[in-house]
């Protein structure tokens, strides 16, 4: 049998060929150990440190810092390897140093004041929000987010909806930081700040800069009432351009801007009243001028001089608009009994309202 040839001093091949009983892996040959740290290893053994920390099948020797990925506490230099969040890695306990809260270990840990810390509860003395269990600190207590009018700080000791203005927590003014409309007085918050929509005549961009909801040829206006001239359905309040001219909307037409915007006319027509009721749209209140015999069958000329509907009869529109008392129970038009309470002679069945009651 050949002899092999004698290793380099200090090299090896296996952990036999050295006298620690440790050959630390090289490019091509080991090296007799043990390693120093940062040391590619495989073992504990082969590092003077006796750590050989593992991640993703790779050893090192030597703890490794935070955010490495980890197997046993030892393996870390923070001395915890947690998993609480899946994957394990080196991370912070109680009481160690922390730049951010990511870098605290377990559910509950914050960082606070560059130590990772348990959070304290609401009523204990605070200097920051990442001290709080709730995440605020307002006016050095931790607690909830605080109310409308009440003292504060600094924006983020008020519930979202509010900012802190001179102490107190309320809807911001134009120019100050906002997230949300509704932390604004003006119900707008643009790239960050408070800000009102622009009047008519004001120069502008865009529809969402004016109060009117209008911009046409770069200044804010209002929308055009019905007849008016027109280039498209957005110049007019009823949303209808037919042929250059805003035309109004018929009852239970497409929901037009505003009131101005629902037909309106002479006898036999339907009278348009803007209401919620019906999404926001024209309604067909059979409410028109009247004099007695002028109103359809089933209805009669009310006292106010406008045809409505009896006691009994179907309320067409609800919520009464069309009974001649301004009452209804359902879909039936009602009215007062003598003796029980009214506010308006035309709710009574009979008589007139005196004192607060029929008679």
């Amino acid at each position: 049998m050949a002899c092999l040839p004698a290793l380099p001093k200090g090299a090896c091949q296996f952990n036999s060929d050295c006298a620690s009983g440790v050959c630390v892996p090289g490019k091509d040959l080991g090296t007799c150990g043990p390693a120093v740290d940062g040391t590619d290893c495989s073992i504990d053994a082969e590092c003077i440190s006796r750590i050989c920390a593992y991640a993703n099948n790779l050893g090192s020797c030597g703890a490794q810092p935070d955010y490495s990925y980890c197997q046993r506490d030892k393996d870390c230099i923070s001395g915890l390897c947690d998993d609480t969040f899946g994957s394990a890695i080196c991370l912070e306990p109680a009481g160690g140093p922390c730049d951010d809260v990511g870098q605290c270990g377990g559910y509950s840990l914050v960082c606070s004041q560059g130590k990772c810390v348990d959070p304290l509860f609401n009523g204990s003395p605070c200097q920051d929000n990442l001290q709080c269990a709730e995440g605020l600190c307002a006016n050095g207590v931790c607690g909830p987010a605080l109310a409308d009018g009440s003292p504060c700080g600094k924006n983020d000791d008020c519930v979202d909806v509010l900012g802190c203005i001179n102490g107190t927590c309320g809807p911001q003014v134009d120019g100050k930081a906002c997230t949300s409309g509704l932390q604004c007085l003006s119900m707008t918050c643009r790239a960050g700040l408070c800000w009102s929509r622009l009047s008519d005549g004001a120069s502008c961009s865009a529809d969402t800069d004016c109060a009117s909801g209008l911009c046409k040829n770069g200044a804010c206006r209002e929308h055009a009432d019905n007849g008016a001239p027109c280039d498209l359905g957005t110049d007019c309040r009823s949303g209808q351009c037919n042929a250059g001219i805003c035309q109004c909307v018929s009852p239970l037409g497409t929901p037009p801007q505003d009131q101005a915007g629902c037909c309106s006319g002479s006898e036999g027509e339907l009278t348009g009243h803007y209401t919620s009721s019906y999404g926001a749209a024209c309604d067909p209140s059979i409410a028109r001028p009247c004099t007695p015999g002028q109103c359809d069958p089933g209805e009669l000329c009310g006292p106010a001089g406008v045809c409505c509907i009896p006691q009994g009869a179907h309320d067409l529109t609800g919520g009464g608009l069309d009974c001649c008392s301004g009452l209804a129970d359902g879909d039936l038009c009602t009215c007062v009994a003598a003796g029980a309470a009214c506010q308006a002679d035309a709710e009574c069945c009979v008589g007139s309202c005196k004192e607060g009651s029929c008679q």
